[in-house]
């Protein structure tokens, strides 16, 4: 009985893949894993992993893609968000069409959907209740463009939502707008001329009584810029904090989650304007505000943790190795 269900499910597939094949006769075809998370860093690199080969088949690749993604039960926000710039990159830096077979997981297709990836109306499949856009934003840009501060704004504007007193929105979008800078600032050096595919996307989700954030780029990533925009200040400031933690030796090179905790709590920036470097700790400033938050960073090898309510002021703030490079920086608060 079971051989017998096994081998119906077999034809199936190689009829649903004939059918697929005869609407998408002109592309190859890259499938989607079964899920897609960022909840622990062990998920978070197997979504990197699968973005990666995705962005190096598209490389190489002369004709338009399909994305096959039916069998993919779970995605999360921050994978969505993940997935979208991958998407947008391959068609910006190779001029590839992308199509995206979506899941047949009606949890997985409506994440997708908020967060930018297009439903594909040729797949055949019952289509999902409609979402109001107020409940989501997302946007992204890249040197050239005009300030980001009007499209970060939208984004932050979902914060209203949350509390009735009109600062909240303001200091959300002066957080996510510094985040935005300084990627265009720092992340991808000081090229010349823009490149369509060096990015920074932001991205909201409200949900009941709840929101995320959530900033991505593909830059070089907090622990290789800090040192060089922060200069001496923060030098000695790991100096001093490898002292007093007991980590390493001071002449020895710090760790990325050593940089990455120390520019965290450093406070001002090269610029010396006190407006300016205070984007990460405006976030967690407002994590304070609320009966529960968090925000976790991830930048090279390194992530770095900060969430409330917490079983004792120590578990509060955490900062540790990756295990893995993370290509830019991701945060998600």
């Amino acid at each position: 009985m079971t051989n017998k269900r096994k081998q119906r499910r077999a034809r199936g597939r190689e009829k649903g893949q004939s059918v697929l094949r005869s609407r998408y006769p002109e592309h190859y075809f890259f499938k989607g894993p079964n899920r897609l998370s960022t909840y622990t860093p062990g998920e978070l690199q197997s979504t990197l992993e699968f973005l990666i080969r995705f962005d190096e088949c598209t490389k190489i690749c002369t004709k338009s893609v399909l994305l096959d993604l039916h069998e993919t039960k779970y995605i999360d926000a921050t994978a969505c968000v993940m997935l979208a710039a991958a998407i947008q990159r391959c068609q910006l830096g190779q001029n590839l069409h992308v199509d995206v077979r979506m899941p047949r997981n009606g949890s997985a297709r409506f994440a997708l959907k908020v967060f930018g990836v297009a439903d594909d109306a040729r797949a055949g499949d019952d289509v999902p209740e409609e979402i109001g856009e107020q409940v989501m934003k997302v946007t992204s840009g890249m040197k050239g463009d005009p300030s980001p501060g009007e499209r970060t704004f939208e984004v932050a504007r979902l914060a209203e939502r949350l509390d009735t007193g009109e600062t909240l929105a303001d200091r959300v979008h002066g957080a996510l707008n510094e985040a935005a800078d300084n990627v265009l600032s720092w992340a991808y050096g000081m090229n010349a001329s823009p490149d369509s595919t060096e990015r920074w996307w932001v991205a909201g989700l409200l949900t009941d009584r709840s929101a995320t954030f959530i900033a991505l780029d593909h830059g070089a990533g907090i622990p290789t810029t800090a040192p060089q925009n922060l200069g001496d200040s923060l030098t000695g400031l790991i100096k001093t904090m490898m002292q007093d933690k007991g980590w390493r030796q001071i002449n020895l090179k710090p760790t990325d989650s050593q940089i990455l905790l120390a520019t965290i709590h450093q406070r001002r920036t090269m610029s010396g304007l006190e407006e300016r470097g205070k984007g990460l700790n405006n976030m967690i400033a407002l994590i304070d505000r609320f009966s529960a938050g968090f925000i976790n960073i991830f930048s090279g090898d390194a992530v770095y943790g900060y969430r409330t309510p917490a079983a004792n002021e120590a578990d509060k703030e955490h900062c540790t190795p990756l295990g893995f490079q993370f290509p830019g920086t991701l945060i998600v608060w």
